[in-house]
């Protein structure tokens, strides 16, 4: 029987309450780390528009003290946060091989 909590647990609470992220920054920054273009995360984050999520974006920068979305996907993966996958892997199974 394991007691505690995760790595990935760890690290969410650290960002949660080390740069004062909401449950939706979080989420974000989960999707924006597994490769989410801006359309892809104003359709899943509930925010409308381009504009809106690159403000949202900005909030989300400001507040991890980083300046761009590969430093805080960098930030995601140092702090062990799965992402959401923008890209599934395709299983040996449907792959089709000549």
């Amino acid at each position: 029987m394991r007691l505690g909590i995760t790595p990935e647990e760890v690290g969410e609470a650290v960002l949660k309450y080390r740069f004062e992220l909401t449950p939706e920054e979080l989420e974000l920054l989960k999707q924006l780390a597994g490769g989410l273009a801006n359309k892809q995360l104003t359709s899943s984050s509930g925010v409308t528009g381009e504009k809106s999520i690159k403000s949202t974006l900005h909030r989300l920068y400001t507040k991890l003290h980083v300046r761009s979305r590969s430093e805080a996907t960098r930030m995601a993966t140092e702090f062990g946060i799965k992402t959401v996958n923008a890209f599934p892997r395709a299983s040996n199974d449907s792959l089709n091989y000549p």
